[in-house]
């Protein structure tokens, strides 16, 4: 290829972007007339929101569809996230709080989610997260639900149990750890190392036969560890790139969990539950009573009806003696409608205790 083809192929590229931005210009414009009319609706008192989730989950999906093969389903997700996000800011600015300081994994979901356009409000823990929606200092919460190699997030599982927000979306983080030290690091004289306890567990294989040596401190945060690390002869910590970043600190060495496809799962608190989608998932929680078939009958119910459990975790019941749980439940299909709407109704009535942590559009990872 010679010089001038290059430059007629450069041309056609700058010509598509042309395109794109008086595209993105006319969807703005659009966007901005569908905020007026929000603002008109509000105040003739009629029943909407500036958020949609369900609506947002449509769009995602028709455009993944259409796209096909030629895009990844994940790069069109997080292409349409930020388009969206900085139009409902012009509309109407949200806050979303989220486990911080920046550059922790819950950082890093909330911007997946909800893109850069939307402010991101850190909070000390799991459950200041969730108390700066219900005092009204954020729209929504992110908190991390489940890890595919540790499980159910105690503190997050806890906090359902006791909170008045309902689930109302979901995010799914390919989550990557990474040993974080100062430049030229030499391993060998590491005397100990700062993370989260779930990144400890994460680690344990490549921390057990790489660090022996090196104690283990907790921290509240990944990006709380690489603070702490970076203030620190000797130490390291393990965390995302981005606690890298943030501190000054290097990739000593990359990919140190043990399963490479650990992902993690985050929720989406609010006060408001998302209207179906045509493609949901409902997560409950329930303790049965003390009787032989208890749980089997619960969960006949969804057999019964043809209804797919995604999960299914037993958990010590707060307060109670040994041997009494609580059984967490992620179904397909949203609670509004049929047959989950009936199935949850039974087991609402027959549990010991029964609440509907709400009903959200589904999402694969990077979605």
């Amino acid at each position: 290829m010679d010089s001038k083809e290059l430059a007629a192929l450069r041309a056609q590229v700058d010509g598509i972007d042309d395109k794109i931005i008086e595209l993105l210009r006319e969807r703005m414009r659009v966007a901005g007339q569908i905020g007026d009319r929000k603002i008109a609706m509000l105040k003739e008192a009629q029943d909407f929101d500036f958020v949609d989730p369900a609506r947002e989950a449509q769009v995602i999906k028709r455009l993944q569809d259409q796209a096909g093969t030629e895009l990844p389903a994940e790069f069109v997700s997080r292409l349409y996230r930020e388009i969206m996000a900085e139009a409902l800011n012009r509309q109407h600015p949200v806050k979303a709080s989220y486990l911080g300081p920046a550059g922790t994994f819950s950082h890093e979901a909330a911007l997946q989610h909800f893109g850069v356009a939307t402010e991101l409000v850190p909070q000390d823990s799991i459950r200041a997260c969730a108390d700066a929606v219900e005092h009204d200092k954020a729209r929504y919460a992110v908190v991390p639900y489940e890890n595919s190699t540790e499980g159910g997030v105690g503190e997050t599982l806890a906090l359902l149990l006791e909170t008045r927000l309902r689930a109302c979306g979901e995010t799914q983080l390919r989550v990557r750890q990474h040993l974080l030290g100062r430049a030229g690091q030499d391993l060998g004289a590491l005397r100990l190392v700062y993370s989260h306890p779930q990144s400890f567990a994460q680690c344990r294989s490549w921390f057990e036969g790489n660090l022996p040596g090196a104690a283990r401190i907790e921290c509240a945060s990944n990006s709380a560890a690489a603070l702490a690390a970076s203030k620190e002869e000797g130490a390291a910590a393990i965390g995302p790139r981005g606690a890298a970043l943030q501190h000054g600190l290097e990739v000593l060495v990359e990919d140190i969990e043990d399963n490479p496809d650990n992902v993690t799962r985050f929720l989406i608190l609010g006060k408001d539950e998302a209207r179906p989608s045509g493609n949901d998932k409902t997560s409950i929680v329930f303790s049965v009573h003390d009787r032989p078939g208890a749980l089997h009958d619960m969960l006949r119910y969804f057999s019964d009806s043809g209804l797919n459990l995604t999960r299914l975790e037993s958990r010590p019941e707060p307060g109670s003696r040994l041997g009494n749980y609580m059984f967490f439940v992620d179904v397909i299909g949203h609670g509004a409608e049929e047959p989950l709407k009936g199935i949850l109704a039974k087991v609402a009535k027959e549990a010991a205790s029964f609440t509907n942590i709400g009903s959200y559009p589904r999402v694969e990872i990077g979605g």
